[in-house]
């Protein structure tokens, strides 16, 4: 194998760069995707990096359809690699968010274009990540020529025991809220964390010096109220909604809380609760809907912390897992905190990790606190 590559590094030096592409491309298609990396940890690497660099710099620039070209010239050298197919994925999905406003037209056909663009890349490759990426694609150009987005707040249904109700009535929002989390459409709920209606009850509950504003259908205002019902609960950091069981008046038994922690991407704890905070068995969810990538952190929780063996996963946007674990005390878990060094972290798409000295692939954070929401419940 190392005739062969000298060989093809050869002919490197002595053609155009054309012949270069072809030299490779043909390569690839030989001998697969590991000998091409290499190859291009050679001479061609370079180029190859330089490439990169101008791509980020066009992002930087927000020139997004040159970024575009220049992941697409990577992929002329390297047709396999990973992570100038991510990259080329995302920067077509930021030129089309940066279209969409004034040209929903011109969004839509970029990411046609990528659609177009991948096909005929398959037709080289026949790869399968290909083809994930070629049907995300065509839902994308669908999702931006249909733009249909849930609006929870506009027109509400009559309320024939109150037709007086103002649009402004606070609970509106935790209806729409209730409405989602029931039914499981945390996606939508993107549409309702965040918004004005929410951002309105959030700055009428501070004016009242009130943290907490319950709602259910069968929930009256009482203290002591026992059943399923909706909330939404001020802390420091921001505030986050809850949808579960109450016994007495404070959360206990299952439930599910939700934090839009940015502007396609939400956190969840969906587990057991008693007095108030997760204490049993849950997980933490982090979903990212611009990537179609999705963690998931289970184990034990005391008072909201991470409280023992703990595993994590990692979903990325082609349906493959990374598992690790690791054992957290009281939401502390120092190796996963201070066990990294740059040279020792890996990246599993954006999501960092490092390989312990027992082989154990455990999540890196630099959070001082490991809880259900990344915050404190007392």
């Amino acid at each position: 194998m190392a005739e062969v590559t000298d060989s093809v590094e050869n002919e490197v030096k002595k053609k155009s760069p054309a012949g270069i592409i072809i030299c490779l491309i043909a390569l690839v298609a030989l001998l697969g995707a590991g000998v091409a990396v290499f190859i291009l940890g050679t001479g061609p690497a370079r180029a190859f990096d330089r490439m990169y660099e101008d791509a980020l710099m066009c992002i930087n620039n927000r020139d997004y359809e040159g970024a575009v070209e220049k992941y697409q010239e990577m992929l002329d050298i390297a047709p396999a690699n990973e992570n100038a197919l991510n990259s080329l994925n995302r920067a077509y999905m930021m030129w089309a968010d940066y279209l969409e406003e004034d040209e929903p037209a011109l969004s839509a056909e970029v990411m046609e274009d990528e659609v177009a663009y991948l096909t005929e890349l398959n037709e080289l490759l026949d790869s399968k990540k290909v083809e994930r990426m070629i049907r995300d694609a065509e839902q994308n150009a669908k999702d931006y020529l249909s733009q249909d987005e849930p609006d929870p707040f506009g027109d509400p249904d009559p309320d024939p025991d109150n037709p007086d109700r103002p649009d402004d009535d606070p609970t509106l929002v935790l209806e729409s809220a209730y409405k989602y989390m029931s039914a499981g459409d945390y996606k939508s709920m993107l549409y309702v964390d965040g918004s004005e209606e929410a951002d309105a009850l959030v700055s009428l509950m501070k004016s009242r010096g009130q943290d907490v504003f319950i709602y259910g259908p069968d929930y009256s205002g009482e203290k002591d109220y026992t059943g399923e019902a909706m909330g939404l609960y001020i802390v420091p950091e921001g505030y986050y909604f809850y949808y579960g069981e109450y016994v007495d008046g404070v959360r206990k038994g299952y439930g599910t809380n939700y934090w839009k922690n940015g502007t396609d991407t939400y956190e969840m704890f969906q587990g057991y609760w008693d007095e108030d905070a997760p204490n049993g068995e849950g997980t933490i969810t982090n979903r990212d809907e611009y990537n179609n990538t999705t963690t998931f952190v289970t184990g034990n929780f005391t008072d909201g912390h991470q409280d023992g063996p703990m595993s994590y996963d990692v979903l990325d946007s082609v349906g493959r897992i990374n598992h690790g674990d690791y054992v957290a005390t009281d939401g502390d878990a120092p190796e996963i905190k201070t066990g990294a060094l740059d040279d020792d972290m890996y990246y599993y798409g954006s999501i960092p990790y490092v390989e312990l000295t027992d082989g154990t692939i455990v999540y890196y954070s630099t959070s001082e606190y490991l809880g259900a929401l990344g915050f404190r419940f007392r």
